[in-house]
């Protein structure tokens, strides 16, 4: 894969990324997607010096607690 194609692949799971969590309303399966994230960290893992830094692969989720009082 190129550094042109890798640079789409990452635009293109940041659009799938908006469908799914904010819109919920995807367009791809899981299973597609998936595929989509791995073809991008394998180039990340070849090239680390062209990595996209809002790359989907670099993504943290929030912590599950957020907002929520913990009980004795």
């Amino acid at each position: 894969m190129k550094e042109a194609e890798y640079k789409k692949l990452v635009k293109n799971l940041i659009y799938h990324d908006e469908l799914y969590y904010e819109k919920a309303d995807p367009v791809i399966s899981d299973y597609e997607y998936d595929l989509l994230l791995r073809q991008a960290a394998e180039f990340e893992r070849l090239h680390p010096g062209k990595f996209e830094p809002n790359s989907p692969t670099n993504r943290f989720a929030d912590p599950l607690d957020a907002g929520f009082q913990k009980k004795a």
